[in-house]
C-alpha cells in the first residue's frame, strides 16, 4: 500500500528502442516497497505491448490512437485518478507511444501532479543504437525532444567500438543525461532506477490488475491551444507516419521464409517499425521487427495482428503481405 503520492518516471523511446522489454526488467527485479502501476500509449488501433503486459505483476491502464500530447491531454488525468484509486501504487510508469515528444508527456502530467495526486521524478530515454543516427537526422524534433528531457538514456544494440561516437552524438541534445552505453540487465535497470527515486526495500507480493482502457476520438483538427511552455509547431508524427494492420495467418510459411519476405518488405517500402502476434505454420508468434533487426519467437498469447509503421506505402506493404498469405 502506498503511504503518499504515487512516483511516476516516464520510458520514452523511439519505435523499437525497447521500452517494453525495459519495463519487464524493472518488474522482474522490482525496485519499490509498494505496487508498480503502468499507463501504456500505443501508436494506433492495437496495443501490442499492452498484450505482452497481461500476466506481468504490476496494474496496467491502456490510451490506445493518437499522439500522446493531444490524445492524453483530454483523458490523462482521468487514467492518472482511475490508477490511483484502483491500484495505490508507489510507482506509476507512463509509457508513451514511440512517437510521442516526452515535453508533451511532461506537458500532459502537470494537471495530476498539481492536483497532489502524483510526483513525476523524470524521464528515461531508450536507444537503438544502430538505427539512432539514422533516426536524429529523418525524425529530428521530436526524436531530438525525447533525448532533451531524459534524466537516463539506455542504449542497446550499439555497434561495436562506436560508443564514444554514438554517446557523443546522443549527448548534443541529452544534455542532462546519465548514460549507459551497453545492453543493460534486470539488476542494472532496477538499481538505477531505485536510486533515482529514492526507494529503499522490495515488497514481493505484486499481482496483475488490468484497470481498463481508453481509445482516444482523434478526428479533431490541431486548432486547439495546448498551452504547452514548449514551441508546439511540430507536425505530428502520426500524420507523418502512416501504419497499417495485417490480421492474416501464415498457415504454410516457415519462420525464415517469413523473415526474408518481411525484410524485403521493409527495405522496399521504407518500413520503421513491425511488431505483433500472428500465426506462422499454425503457430502464435511474437514478432518485433526495426530497419537493424528482426526477432520472431514462439509465445502463448493470443494473435493481435501485425502492425506495420512507416511512410505513405505502408498500406501497400501491408497488402503485398497479406496478399502472400494461404490463409
Amino acid at each position: 500500500m502506498s503511504t503518499g503520492k504515487m512516483k511516476v518516471l516516464v520510458v520514452s523511446g523511439f519505435l523499437g528502442a525497447g521500452k517494453t522489454t525495459w519495463i519487464k526488467m524493472l518488474i522482474d527485479h522490482n525496485p519499490v516497497r509498494g505496487k508498480l502501476a503502468l499507463i501504456e500509449n500505443d501508436f494506433g488501433e492495437v496495443n501490442v505491448d499492452g498484450a505482452l503486459m497481461e500476466g506481468e505483476p504490476l496494474s496496467l491502464y491502456e490510451l490506445t490512437a493518437g499522439c500522446i500530447c493531444c490524445s492524453l491531454r483530454g483523458n490523462f488525468g482521468d487514467a492518472v485518478r482511475a490508477v490511483a484509486a484502483a491500484a495505490s501504487p508507489e510507482l506509476l510508469l507512463i509509457e508513451p507511444s514511440g512517437v510521442a515528444m516526452a515535453s508533451d508527456v511532461l506537458s500532459a502530467l502537470k494537471e495530476p501532479e498539481e492536483a497532489g495526486l502524483c510526483e513525476v521524478k523524470g524521464v528515461v530515454t531508450l536507444v537503438d543504437g544502430e538505427a539512432a543516427p539514422m533516426y536524429i537526422h529523418n525524425f529530428g524534433m521530436f526524436y531530438k525532444d525525447q533525448l532533451k528531457e531524459a534524466d537516463a538514456v539506455f542504449v542497446r544494440s550499439c555497434p561495436e567500438g562506436q560508443e564514444s561516437f554514438l554517446q557523443k552524438l546522443l549527448a548534443e541534445h541529452a544534455k542532462k543525461a546519465e548514460f549507459f552505453m551497453k545492453d543493460w540487465d534486470e539488476k542494472e535497470v532496477s538499481a538505477w532506477v531505485k536510486g533515482f527515486i529514492g526507494e529503499g526495500s522490495v515488497e514481493e507480493d505484486q499481482t496483475f490488475q488490468y484497470l481498463g482502457s481508453v481509445t482516444a476520438d482523434h478526428e479533431h483538427e490541431h486548432e486547439h491551444d495546448h498551452d504547452h511552455e514548449h514551441e508546439h509547431d511540430h507536425d505530428h508524427e502520426e500524420e507523418v507516419l502512416q501504419q497499417s494492420i495485417v490480421t492474416v495467418d501464415f498457415p504454410d510459411e516457415s519462420v525464415e521464409s517469413f523473415k526474408r519476405k518481411l525484410r524485403g518488405l521493409m527495405v522496399r517500402y521504407s518500413l520503421i517499425r513491425a511488431k505483433g502476434i500472428i500465426r506462422i505454420g499454425g503457430k502464435p508468434v511474437l514478432l518485433q521487427g526495426t530497419p537493424g533487426s528482426l526477432l520472431i519467437k514462439g509465445t502463448d498469447k493470443e494473435p493481435t495482428g501485425l502492425v506495420l509503421i512507416g511512410s505513405e506505402k505502408t498500406e501497400e506493404a501491408a497488402g503485398e503481405l497479406s496478399g502472400a498469405s494461404h490463409g
